[in-house]
């Protein structure tokens, strides 16, 4: 390729990071999940070059695919763990965190996976790959070569995109019908059920599948409809910590809020320590063999200043962020969870990385080592928290780029230019992501019912928790006794922990999707990976239309937000039947979507 060339396939690949870290960054502070990039930017990135650039080149497709699955895997790093700092601000207890400080800590953690894995190269993709398969890499192979050879599949995606930001815009921003319905039973004081219209969710709860989406809802319905309703029958007039009055004057909402919440956390993290735990002795076993077989010979010896370089400079900005300690934590957990994670990419692909449970960890010991230091409180929250969020995006980096080197690999494709293309899709994504969580800060805040964001939530009890002894354990220790039981009875933990921590219309919401996958699971294979790319199609549309939202929420215009201004809910709404007409709408869209033969071009 050419300067011109390489240009084109950089600018097409930023897009497509830029699109999909906002959509991932907007459905995982909504449901606390995240999907894989690698495909649906394939998709994309065969449909731009094929239909609009006019050209077939396999080289130009795999460098913007390259750049653009970067945009998720900083993304997950950063979303799980920087809204705590956001939260904590709002609370009055340290300043809002920088734009500058939050994207040189993702580039730091995104450059540290991309250096971690250079030893280890050959071992990963050649020389196991018996046993390191990288199923999500040998999809997107298999689409990018499809889509130069035949027809592109990217016009799913599109379709996707533009119901679900057809239909964002008319819940969410003119507001003419309500985006969710609600309903409480008279018979079971506090007790409530309901369904929000989110396409991005339906999307979710259609890739996650049926079982995982039918957890979510579990999780619902175990919180909201048992549990709440319990409290409030035998709560009586009783206060219980942390709520300041009797539970008999609570709503649903407030005893979610001061009792739900926190066994939901307790679950949560006991879930993905559980997970941890269950891997464990494979990380060690898979550690120790990768430390064994690193083949220095794998570096070209002409790259070595170049890798030497850049280690060094990622290690001067560690050490100007953390300091000598901080910095020395992040090398040696990010190495180790970086190897790991890249191999878990190879076993199950990058979609079933334990991000939230690494942040975990790494935030309870990063809290304890910088209380042993004699860090005072406000330091050592935002510091555990900026080293969390760089060792995850380390360890989704490495993970991403084991899986575009693989694809490249079964291609053909040169490794230094996909290389060199994450490290741009690092840098840019990192700053876009910065901005954009900002920017939902400013227009809804994160811990709200908006933007729930579970796992940052966790995050900033484990840190507090390790600082002083006032959180409601009793609630938490439950959280933990229950997610223990899911597990012996081998039921998914996270996926129900997280369902309870949601408000239950959006875990229906979910299962509504994996419902829809289910139907389609039985009918033609092509008919599911048709789905899969128009739910991939649904969150993109709902993740642009809803940072499109909070910017409206934010900039006034004449005295009031340009949001307040596009709000015609007080002129003209079609009420509940709307919103019921609109999913039953979307529903039928989606499945005619999904099973017709052809989609006018």
């Amino acid at each position: 390729m050419n300067k011109r060339e390489y240009a084109i396939s950089i600018l097409v690949g930023i897009g497509i990071a830029v699109l999909f870290g906002a959509a991932n960054a907007y459905v995982g502070l909504k449901a606390g999940i995240t999907i894989s990039a690698s495909i649906p930017a394939a998709v994309i990135s065969v449909g731009v070059f094929k239909y609009i650039l006019k050209s077939s080149s396999l080289k130009h497709t795999m460098l913007a695919t390259t750049v653009g699955a970067a945009g998720e895997a900083v993304a997950a790093g950063i979303i799980f763990t920087v809204p705590a700092l956001y939260i904590w601000a709002r609370e009055g207890v340290l300043a809002a965190p920088s734009i500058l400080y939050i994207s040189l800590a993702a580039t730091f953690g995104g450059i540290l996976g991309i250096l971690f894995i250079q030893p280890m190269k050959k071992l990963l993709l050649v020389q196991e790959k018996e046993e390191l398969i990288y199923p999500e890499s040998i999809a997107s192979s298999k689409v990018i070569l499809s889509g130069v050879n035949k027809q592109s599949q990217t016009k799913y995606i599109l379709h996707g995109v533009l119901v679900s930001g057809g239909f964002t815009f008319l819940s969410q921003i003119l507001k003419v019908f309500p985006d969710s319905v609600k309903h409480t039973f008279s018979g079971l004081k506090n007790a409530t059920a309901g369904i929000n219209i989110l396409p991005a969710l339906i999307g979710v709860g259609y890739i996650s599948g049926y079982r995982v989406s039918s957890c979510f809802f579990t999780g619902g319905i175990i919180g909201w409809i048992i549990l709440i309703p319990i409290i409030t029958a035998f709560g009586g007039d009783n206060v219980f910590f942390p709520a300041t009055m009797p539970i008999s004057g609570l709503t649903a909402e407030a005893i979610w809020s001061s009792y739900i919440k926190y066994i939901g956390a307790g679950a949560v993290a006991a879930g993905g320590i559980i997970g941890l735990v269950k891997i464990f002795p494979g990380m060690i076993r898979n550690f120790g063999k990768s430390i064994r077989k690193i083949d220095t010979g794998a570096i070209k010896s002409r790259l070595i200043p170049i890798i030497a370089i850049a280690m060094l400079g990622a290690m001067a900005i560690g050490y100007y962020i953390f300091g000598i300690v901080g910095l020395m934590i992040i090398i040696i957990f990010g190495f180790f969870f970086s190897i790991v994670s890249a191999r878990m990419a190879g076993m199950l692909g990058s979609s079933n990385n334990p991000v939230s449970g690494i942040a975990m960890i790494t935030l309870a010991v990063s809290s304890m080592v910088l209380l042993m230091t004699g860090k005072i409180e406000q330091d050592m929250f935002f510091l555990a928290v900026i080293m969390g969020a760089v060792v995850c995006v380390a360890a989704s980096l490495a993970a991403e780029t084991s899986q575009v080197l693989k694809t490249g690999s079964l291609l053909g494709g040169p490794w230094k230019v996909q290389e060199f293309g994450m490290v741009i899709g690092v840098v840019i994504s990192s700053l876009s992501i910065s901005c954009i969580l900002m920017l939902m800060d400013k227009a809804w805040g994160f811990g709200s019912e908006s933007l729930s964001a579970p796992q940052a939530v966790m995050m900033k009890m484990i840190v507090e928790s390790t600082a002083n002894n006032n959180l409601p354990w009793t609630y938490i220790f439950i959280g933990v006794v229950f997610a223990i039981v899911m597990e012996l009875l081998n039921v998914p933990v996270l996926p129900v922990a997280v369902g309870m921590y949601l408000p239950i219309s959006m875990s229906s919401c979910i299962f509504l999707g994996g419902l829809l996958a289910k139907f389609l699971d039985k009918r033609k294979e092509e008919f599911k990976e048709r789905g899969v790319l128009f739910s991939s199609g649904l969150i993109v549309g709902e993740g642009i239309m809803g940072i499109l939202s909070a910017i409206f929420a934010v900039v006034s215009l004449g005295g009031s937000t340009v949001g307040d201004r596009l709000d015609l809910s007080g002129h003209f709404s079609l009420g509940i039947p709307g919103s019921i007409t609109g999913i039953i709408v979307l529903v039928a869209i989606f499945i005619h979507s999904s099973v017709r033969e052809k989609i006018v071009k």
